[in-house]
């Protein structure tokens, strides 16, 4: 008699597993039959998955993404469960500076330097969206409204790509607010490990110089002086406080983002040696 180690119960929404298996164009897969089907597995599912997780053995799948986030998930789970083998739990730095700071550029020289994985917040949605995927639905609906997608849901976007690989992250433009920390340490905290906030901190003057410089050949909407002047105004107000939150924990890293490219860069690059880099060789 073998022993079970481990019971994965793979978790989807009935709307997803609906509009997976009507794409197949089975002759039984349709609505009425799914629904009969639905019904029956969770009749007979429920007190399997209760059993397990008394024991502590039920493993949850989050199968709502693509194959190959599904697929790592899966692999990662049998490497720790059944071979016992300890998952490294990703390392998440936190990049904030104000528009014209320069750190789209610093991101790109860190990511191609240190082989850091570099996820603009903004991209993670707009890719999520393209997927066509349920929270790739419930994104655009607020979007095509006109409303700020709720941080519980950003958070669920950035989980569901860095949670399940090793390595080191950025997550740049993140967190914005108090709101967008209360989740992140409600849903992410306890899955990886929070390096550091790195800020790069520009005066106010030389953002609006630099961004009224980019204006000139960017063809961007939001490159106009009046929109600058309220983007940076935002940005003021909204990152005293993150600033504030993450210097109360000695996790700050202040970057002096005035001067060139490349004299900014050795600033980085001295803290992510310092502190990332020489705990993991």
């Amino acid at each position: 008699m073998g022993h079970v180690k481990a019971f994965f119960n793979f978790s989807c929404s009935e709307a997803t597993m609906l509009k997976r298996l009507t794409a197949r164009g089975k002759s039984d897969d349709n609505t009425e039959a799914f629904r009969e089907r639905y019904a029956a597995f969770k009749k007979q599912t429920a007190p399997l998955n209760d059993y397990f997780q008394k024991l502590g053995k039920l493993v949850e799948i989050k199968a709502e993404r693509g194959i190959e986030v599904v697929t790592r998930q899966v692999l990662l789970e049998v490497q720790e469960k059944i071979f016992g083998q300890r998952i490294v739990p990703p390392r998440v730095v936190f990049v904030v500076g104000g528009p014209g700071a320069g750190k789209g550029t610093q991101c790109a020289k860190i990511k191609e330097t240190f082989k850091f994985e570099h996820y603009s917040t903004g991209d993670l949605l707009r890719a999520e969206v393209a997927t066509g995927s349920e929270l790739g639905v419930q994104i655009k609906k607020i979007q095509d409204e006109g409303g700020l997608v709720n941080s519980d849901l950003l958070v669920d976007i950035v989980k569901a790509n860095i949670l399940y690989k090793k390595g080191n992250f950025l997550l740049d433009g993140f967190p914005r607010n108090q709101e967008n920390i209360d989740s992140w340490n409600k849903k992410m905290a306890p899955y990886c490990s929070t390096e550091f906030l790195l800020f790069f901190d520009c005066d106010k003057q030389k953002m609006q110089e630099r961004m009224e410089e980019r204006s000139k050949t960017s063809g961007r909407s939001d490159d106009n002086p009046e929109t600058i002047k309220k983007r940076l105004d935002t940005f003021e107000l909204q990152t005293k406080p993150i600033i504030d939150y993450f210097t109360k924990q000695k996790k700050v890293v202040r970057i002096d983002a005035d001067g060139q490219i490349d004299e900014i860069f050795e600033r980085v690059s001295e803290q992510i040696n310092n502190r990332i880099m020489n705990l993991t060789h």
